[in-house]
């Protein structure tokens, strides 16, 4: 009688842990546990289609992304490989149903990722990249720092506070807020290398508010219709724990 009790409360005790443990996987959804990884696009190529298909070993999911957010994260394998894929129109019978548009490695070392996604400049001949890919360890990004993504074909300068940064072309930098506790206002500017007259020009200045709960990214680019430097931001408000 006894041993029967017993064997119906540790029943009773393992379907309670089980539900538990469901309730913390569905509590946050869009919080995977283990290694993960965010995206973000600096621009949508012609065509674009959003959300996006992501592929991670045999798991396929769609992200949806925006030019001003990182988007939700996804689990990495042990791998680390992530392919962004399209649906082949007519694949043969036992192909790959998927086409790779773009692809990226992440270090199995890395708990947190950012992957970068930028429009393909070239495609070589028989490539089906669409995107050319970066990957940033959000360990040496911390909130409060903001990264600096330069696709121009100038180089860029920025004065934040009293740092000065420079930017080489198809490069990035990161501005190191040091532990930054409360938010704080700070002058910044952006400017770029004239190749006609030599000179560095002022692209915008103003104030911007770091925050401890945000990191910043700010993608330039090349405006080819007035032949001139771009930029946009965008805001990656995940902490890493």
């Amino acid at each position: 009688m006894i041993k029967n009790i017993l064997l119906a409360f540790l029943y009773l005790l393992a379907g309670s842990q089980f539900l538990a443990a469901q309730a913390d996987d569905s509590e946050n959804p869009r919080q995977p546990r283990g290694k993960k990884a965010y995206f973000v696009c600096t621009s949508f190529p012609k065509g674009f289609k959003n959300p996006i298909t992501v592929r991670t070993g045999k798991k396929i999911q769609q992200v949806e992304l925006s030019k001003r957010s990182a988007s939700d994260p996804i689990k990495l394998t042990a791998s680390g490989i992530v392919e962004v894929v399209e649906l082949k129109e007519n694949p043969a019978e036992g192909e790959d149903p998927y086409q790779v548009i773009a692809k990226a490695v992440v270090k199995t070392t890395s708990k947190d990722s950012l992957i970068i996604l930028s429009p393909a400049e070239a495609k070589k001949t028989g490539s089906t990249q669409v995107y050319s890919t970066s990957v940033q360890d959000l360990t040496k990004f911390k909130g409060g720092d903001y990264l600096y993504i330069n696709l121009s074909p100038t180089e860029i300068v920025v004065k934040l506070g009293d740092k000065k940064l420079r930017v080489k072309p198809r490069s990035s930098k990161i501005y190191d807020a040091k532990n930054l506790k409360k938010a704080v206002n700070v002058a910044t500017s952006y400017g770029y290398l004239d190749k006609g007259s030599k000179q560095w020009k002022l692209l915008s200045a103003s104030t911007v508010v770091l925050r401890p709960t945000r990191r910043e990214i700010c993608v330039f680019g090349w405006n080819k219709k007035f032949n001139r430097v771009s930029y946009h931001g965008i805001t990656f408000t995940e902490v890493v724990e």
